[in-house]
């Protein structure tokens, strides 16, 4: 329960960085930040993040 709070919060802290960042830099840095997560069983948030960024960068 514990590991689920500390990756959800992880997740959210990473959201609010990518909302800082310029759309293009974002959609950049969530792919950076899927390949190195993809070690983890976070693979579905990352591709969701991509996904989000990668349709605001157009």
């Amino acid at each position: 329960m514990t590991a689920i709070i500390i990756i959800s919060c992880l997740v959210f802290a990473l959201n609010v960085l990518f909302a800082c960042l310029p759309p293009k830099r974002a959609y950049v840095a969530a792919k950076c930040f899927k390949i190195v997560a993809s070690a983890f069983s976070i693979g579905k948030v990352c591709d969701a993040l991509v996904a989000y960024y990668k349709s605001k960068k157009k």
